[in-house]
């Protein structure tokens, strides 16, 4: 197994992830007040990235997770997980292998 010891640009290695890319492409997009694209895809894109693997190899999906402004809970009252439900499924991910999910 051939070991990539570069340092490599984040920004372009999560790039390299076509589902990644048309995410971080169409971000502004999903009208999330405050959401993080969490660890998992961007941790296996990494991984991929430094032993060779295909980008998007092991990636079964993309989680983003919403953060209910104003408090430090990442609990979201039944209203506004639909309304944040509804500002994500405008969002046409359909052209992405790896699904996007709205964890909230």
């Amino acid at each position: 197994m051939r070991l990539n010891t570069a340092a490599p640009d984040l920004g372009a290695v999560l790039r390299s992830n076509a589902d990644l890319a048309i995410l971080l492409d169409r971000f502004a997009e999903i009208v999330l007040p405050d959401a993080w694209l969490v660890a998992g895809c961007l941790a296996q894109t990494i991984w991929n990235h430094r032993f060779g693997h295909p980008p998007g190899h092991g990636i079964a999906d993309i989680d983003l997770v919403p953060r209910h402004s104003g408090s430090d809970s990442l609990t979201l009252s039944g209203y506004a997980r639909a309304s944040l439900l509804r500002a994500f499924s405008v969002v046409n991910f359909q052209v992405m292998r790896a699904p996007a999910t709205l964890r909230c």
